[in-house]
């Protein structure tokens, strides 16, 4: 059920409604009533202007679990966590390690090649947020996948990412005061680009 809130966007969601009131509408022209017609035309011109202004914009890509999320915030959690800068191979990185409560994200197992993918970034971006740090715009699959290599598994790069790279670390963590187990974010890592 998660997959399929996350996975239902409000392009899809717009699409729909629109495919819906053309037909309720072409449904009233052949039977002839007068004010059915009226009705589904100015609903169709109406469903019709939303989808040209979400269009234009970055929240066609907004599933329903970030639209439940931005009606309805969850309550703000303040993160522990310490930066460690340096340079590696001659870049400047941030590297943001996280203590409890560390920072959950959802993910979903990719049967087809035994990793796992984040499958709703809202998650992200609230961190990225929360660290007054640029967010992310599309997901990314686990480096593992794309490289093969077992020494991988657990890192999501972001090489397009505003600042530089955005690199994330995911450990399998439990709460205290239950007896359960989550993926969250042990580490971020910005690596700037050589200007």
């Amino acid at each position: 059920m998660e997959g399929i809130v996350n996975s239902v966007t409000l392009h899809k969601i717009l699409t729909i409604l629109l495919i819906l009131s053309s037909l309720w509408l072409l449904r009233s022209i052949f039977q002839r009533e007068q004010k059915k017609i009226w009705m589904s035309l100015s609903i169709l011109l109406s469903f019709g202007i939303i989808f040209s202004q979400v269009q234009q914009n970055e929240s066609k890509n907004m599933s329903i679990a970030d639209m439940s999320e931005l009606v309805f915030p969850g309550p703000s959690t303040d993160y522990k966590y310490r930066i460690d800068e340096g340079y590696k191979d001659g870049f400047l990185y941030t590297r943001y390690i996280f203590g409890d409560p560390i920072p959950e994200f959802s993910l979903a197992m990719d049967i087809k090649n035994r990793c796992f993918r984040i499958s709703n970034i809202s998650s992200i971006n609230a961190l990225l947020e929360y660290l007054e740090l640029p967010k992310i715009a599309s997901v990314v699959p686990e480096l593992a996948s794309i490289t093969g290599s077992f020494y991988d598994t657990g890192y999501y790069y972001w090489e397009d990412y505003p600042n530089g790279t955005l690199l994330i670390e995911r450990a399998l963590c439990k709460q205290k005061d239950h007896i359960t187990t989550y993926f969250g974010i042990s580490n971020l890592t910005v690596t700037q680009r050589k200007q």
